[in-house]
Formats: C-alpha cells, sequence, structure tokens
C-alpha cells in the first residue's frame, strides 16, 4: 500500500508527532510511506525510509493571501502527479485545518480515499469569541470543507462537536485514539533527569502562545499554591525566554478590547510575546466588530460605565498611554477614586517624548496652588519607560485616603 500524509509543517507539536509516529509504524509494516509539508520548517527527526518533500509557497505577489488556498492546491497537485509516476497513493491522510481547506481544493485528490484527521475541538479554536454574522461565516467555511468528507477525530467529543457546532455531516466519521509509543516512553522515564525536592505541580506540553503557558502562570501565581511548579516542554528560544520572564513578573495587560488605535498595537504585541491580554468591551462596540478576536479573554459589558468598572476591579494597576479625551477621562478617574480611598492601586503616565510635559506642568501647578495635596500628586507619576513605571507599581504604598472611610477594592 502506498500512504500519502499531507501537513502544515513540522514544527514540533503534538498533532506533527502524531504524524511522524503513525509514518514511522506503517514503515515498519513495510508500507511506501510519503509526506508532504507545506512550509519548509522540521523540528522533528525523521523516521528511516519516508518519502518527505516539503512543497513550498514562494509567491510575493501583493494579493497572495486572496489566492492563496487555490495557488496552494495547484502546487500540491503538481506534487502528487510528479509523485505518483512510482504509482498512486491508496490512502491520503490530511491534517491539520489549513492544510484541510488546500487539500479540499486538490483536483488529483477529487473522489480519492482521502481521510481529514481533526486533532483538536474545532468550536474552541476558530468559534471563540465570534458572534452573529462573523459565527456564522467561520462556521460555513469550515462546513465547506468537510462536509460529505471522510473525517478521523482523536476523540469521540471533537467529532461531536464537529457535527453539533458546525452542522457537518460526513461520509464518515471515525475516532482514532492519538498512538503511543510506550517502550519509548518506559525508555525515557527511566533515564536519569533534573526535578525539585518534594512534591511539585509539573505541567508537560510544547511552549508555544496556543499551549497558553501564561494562563497557567497567572494561575499559579494567584493560587498560592507554595509546591514548585515544572514546565516540561520544548520551543523556541524566544518563548521559553517569554515564559521566564511571565513567571518572573506574573503581569497581564487589561485594556478596553478593541482591535485599531495604539491600544490595539499593544495588545497585538503582548500577544505575539505570548501574553496574557483581556477586553473589557460594551455589547454594542463588540456587535459593530470593533473588537480584538484573539485576546486571551473578551468580556462583553453593557455600557460604558460597566466597562471602566470591570477593568477597574481586574487591574491591579493603571497606565495612561499618550491619548486624547478619553484616555485622560479614564486615568483621571482612577486617579481620583485612588485619592478618595475606592481602590488602592497605582497610576501612572507613559510619558513619551514630552508627550504630557504640558500635564504634569499643570498638575505641579496645582500643588503650588493649593488646589491638591503634594501626596496626590506624587500618586501619579510621569516616566519615560514601562520598565520604570513596573518598578514603581511594585514599590507603591497608597497614601492615607481622602475624605472616605470605607474598604478599597
Amino acid at each position: 500500500m502506498r500512504i500519502l500524509f499531507v501537513i502544515d509543517g513540522l514544527p514540533g507539536g503534538g498533532a506533527e508527532k502524531v504524524v511522524l509516529t503513525l509514518a514511522e509504524h506503517f514503515l515498519r509494516q513495510g508500507e511506501r510511506v510519503s509526506l508532504f509539508a507545506l512550509r519548509d520548517v522540521c523540528d522533528y527527526a525523521l523516521p528511516e525510509g519516508l518519502d518527505y518533500q516539503v512543497v513550498s509557497d514562494r509567491s510575493r505577489t501583493p494579493w497572495r493571501k486572496i489566492t492563496e488556498l487555490s495557488r496552494r492546491a495547484r502546487q500540491l497537485d503538481a506534487a502528487i502527479v510528479t509523485a505518483e509516476q512510482q504509482g498512486e497513493f491508496d490512502l491520503v491522510l490530511s491534517n491539520l485545518h489549513k492544510t484541510d481547506r488546500i487539500v479540499a481544493r486538490s483536483r488529483s485528490l477529487k473522489n480519492r480515499n482521502v481521510w481529514f484527521c481533526l486533532h483538536g475541538v474545532f468550536s474552541t479554536s476558530y468559534l471563540g469569541h465570534r458572534t452573529g454574522f462573523d459565527r456564522w461565516m467561520k462556521q460555513q467555511k469550515i462546513k465547506r470543507v468537510y462536509q460529505g468528507r471522510n473525517v478521523i477525530t482523536v476523540s469521540d467529543a471533537v467529532g461531536q462537536d464537529l457535527v453539533e457546532q458546525f452542522a457537518i455531516r460526513p461520509a464518515q466519521l471515525k475516532t482514532i485514539y492519538n498512538p503511543f509509543d510506550i517502550p519509548a516512553l518506559r525508555a525515557a522515564a527511566d533515564a536519569p533527569g533534573e526535578q525539585p525536592a518534594g512534591d511539585y505541580i509539573i505541567h508537560v506540553g510544547r511552549f508555544h502562545p496556543g499551549k497558553r503557558h501564561d494562563r497557567l502562570i497567572e494561575a499559579y501565581a494567584q493560587s498560592g499554591i507554595t509546591a514548585p511548579l515544572v514546565l516540561l516542554g520544548q520551543g523556541k528560544p524566544e518563548q521559553e525566554q517569554r515564559l521566564r520572564q511571565l513567571a518572573q513578573q506574573g503581569l497581564a495587560l487589561v485594556y478596553g478590547g478593541g482591535k485599531v488605535g495604539l491600544m490595539g498595537a499593544v495588545a497585538d504585541a503582548a500577544l505575539e510575546a505570548g501574553g496574557v491580554v483581556i477586553g473589557v468591551m460594551p455589547r454594542g462596540l463588540v456587535e459593530r466588530e470593533i473588537a480584538h478576536r484573539g485576546l486571551t479573554e473578551l468580556h462583553v459589558v453593557e455600557d460604558m460605565h460597566e466597562r471602566k468598572t470591570k477593568m477597574a476591579a481586574l487591574a491591579d494597576g493603571f497606565i495612561a498611554l499618550p491619548g486624547g479625551a478619553g484616555t485622560l477621562e479614564e486615568i483621571f478617574e482612577q486617579w481620583t477614586w485612588a485619592q478618595l480611598g475606592i481602590h488602592e492601586k497605582p497610576c501612572a503616565f507613559l510619558n513619551i517624548k514630552g508627550y504630557y510635559d504640558p500635564l504634569q506642568a499643570m498638575v505641579d501647578n496645582m500643588v503650588r496652588e493649593g488646589f491638591m495635596h503634594p501626596r496626590y500628586a506624587e500618586m501619579l507619576p510621569f516616566a519615560t519607560s514601562a520598565d520604570e513605571i513596573i518598578a514603581g507599581f511594585r514599590d507603591y504604598t497608597p497614601p492615607a485616603r481622602k475624605w472616605v472611610q470605607q474598604p478599597a477594592i
């Protein structure tokens, strides 16, 4: 039998490991096995005897994203035609959704023995916080790929989710659990390795933003658990470094939840670095599709007043970036609440290129003219770097409350 695996790439994930484990097993059974990767990335050792080919895309046209699926399908067809000069493939196994979208468009594989292998719950990965028309459109796109196809899922729950959340009726739907090389696992378990003394908590998984180690670290930091947390896995050096920084700092970003403007750019940068980003947005703005869809969490509230209250409750400190009237209104409210003792959280301005110099002069003038006590002006520092602000927040001690005597939030 001749078997073809198709996958987006081999960057070190679980689905990629499953594909290689199956390929190695088939090779041991004497089958002829090919693996076509759609990206030139491979972090695994390849089994001996595997026909491994990279079907790369070198298009650099400005509209390449628009034509990507049909273009990649043609490239895959060309590779299949060449490979099948040595005999047709009897079985084709497509893995990961991006690959499935391309394989579904392949003319060479039409009416062939093709199976789409699903490695996770699609509604969690692809619907997330989507609502209304945006959610419906995503459901329809996924439905077009798998409707009437042969589908393999790694668990019954994955298949049930596909049928119930996307109204898909596969031609055949089979559950095949992930394969494990038990002797290899036992040998690795017996090998010497470094581990903490005493009890500890361990998480095993690749260091990748999709695994959400950031949430684990944040929850562990808030839990008060004294046993050490051990993260066991592999990943890119920059991702490992980011996780170390998160473990040391325990920082998360809370903001208004938008995808545009300066804060949208800040949210994108934090997410790209593997950080925790929490958005809070009124329902009306979410329905206008202004919300950022890739956040760690998105809290949908009814109005602006509830939004500010929710953000104040979620945050442990408040930083104003350069902005307009809305920015000033929000930071001044938190500053006032801190003066009144409604909360005991620090506030600060990130004063980039002197943007807030006039405002700082005005605050100083309030003190000189007797409209503000110096200790309340000191509550709102103007700093030129985020590191300076964070360091100040860690050492922050709230001053005596102004007038109001009530428990702080």
